[in-house]
């Protein structure tokens, strides 16, 4: 992280819209118009018949609105139209604070429609999409592609391979292993009783001076609490009485293979002390395994003793893949280009 999470109210919501450009755009030899999205009954039935259209996973109108337009942090989802009003593609930007001055743009749901692909469509949604969040100023943008978004990114509009984040899985059964505890696991539904507490764990862990998206109250209340796609299991890690970090965890079945695993999905810690963070690995581990999920599954991607402990317990690599792409808007920002400088888990990805 760079600086503190900025809170909510420093930004224009994505609902009211006040900051955000209305600029609209035409391509004739394409018969597309390229606009922002709204939220309204036919934006929401278009998004997500294309989305539904091209991937196993999928999305309603609730994760729309959700999505794009109930967000403690601006966003913002650019449409290409054809003249019927069929939507051709869509590219959507979160921005997350950096610093007092700086932030960053996150690219996701960015897709083209069959009959659109191969005509120039990606290249003019993206630069259409990244015109419109201008006026917030982002020192970078990035998105967590597959292989296909990668080459795409890379190859038409010459962004950067950052990191390839790799699924790691592990059996849950050596959960057997852990034979005491120090940390009381707290399983929480409202994280609004304990703003303050979070706020302190966050200010410890920024001191890692690594880059993350602002993992602010206010963010992991609509990310976890109030998403539309998971459900989550959120816990707080209790040391003596006090708030040793959080851990958040859910159930996935594989859309395709059908096979369900456990995977970690985020977790911040106030110390970097192994014992204690393993406890905490442990007792995902075994919190999978009561419930007869035999693999879990984490990133170990966050440049942070998480990495080391999580191999040295058993998560293996595995052949799936995700591909942190990036480009700096402020040459000042070169650095980002530098995979140790960020902290990623896999909430960084689910939004995508």
């Amino acid at each position: 992280m760079m600086t503190s999470p900025a809170s909510s109210s420093s930004y224009a919501r994505a609902g009211d819209r006040k900051m955000l450009p209305r600029s609209e755009s035409r391509v004739a030899s394409l018969g597309l118009t390229f606009r922002l999205a709204r939220s309204d009954e036919s934006d929401r039935q278009h998004f997500c018949d294309l989305s539904n259209s091209l991937y196993a996973r999928k999305v309603s109108p609730a994760y729309y609105d959700w999505q794009f337009f109930q967000t403690p942090h601006p966003c913002l989802l650019s449409f290409a139209l054809t003249e019927t009003g069929e939507l051709a593609g869509c590219y959507g930007f979160h921005l997350f604070d950096a610093g007092p001055n700086a932030r960053l743009g996150m690219a996701l749901d960015i897709m083209v429609a069959p009959p659109f692909q191969g005509k120039g469509v990606f290249r003019i949604l993206a630069d259409f999409a990244t015109r419109q969040i201008s006026p917030y100023k982002p020192v970078a943008i990035y998105v967590m592609a597959n292989q296909r978004a990668e080459g795409a990114h890379i190859h038409g509009l010459g962004w950067e391979r950052i990191n390839v984040l790799v699924n790691h899985v592990c059996n849950t059964e050596i959960a057997e292993r852990l034979k005491s505890q120090r940390i009381k696991f707290v399983k929480v539904d409202d994280l609004g009783a304990y703003q303050t507490d979070l706020s302190e764990l966050l200010r410890i862990q920024m001191k890692r001076k690594l880059l993350t998206i602002g993992r602010s109250t206010e963010f992991l209340i609509w990310r976890f609490l109030q998403n539309q796609r998971y459900r989550y299991d959120f816990y707080r890690c209790m040391l003596g009485g006090r708030l040793f970090g959080y851990l958040v965890l859910k159930t996935f079945r594989d859309p395709h293979a059908g096979e369900l695993f456990g995977d970690i999905v985020d977790l911040l810690w106030a110390k970097d002390d192994p014992n204690l963070l393993t406890e905490m690995l442990m007792f995902a581990l075994n919190h999978f395994y009561r419930q007869g999920i035999a693999r879990s599954t984490t990133w170990l991607q966050t440049g942070t003793l998480f990495d080391q402990l999580g191999r040295r317990i058993g998560f293996e690599p595995t052949q799936r893949r995700r591909y942190l792409c990036g480009k700096a808007l402020d040459t000042t920002y070169r650095w980002l280009m530098d995979p140790a400088r960020w902290f990623i888990t896999m909430v960084d990805s689910e939004v995508y």
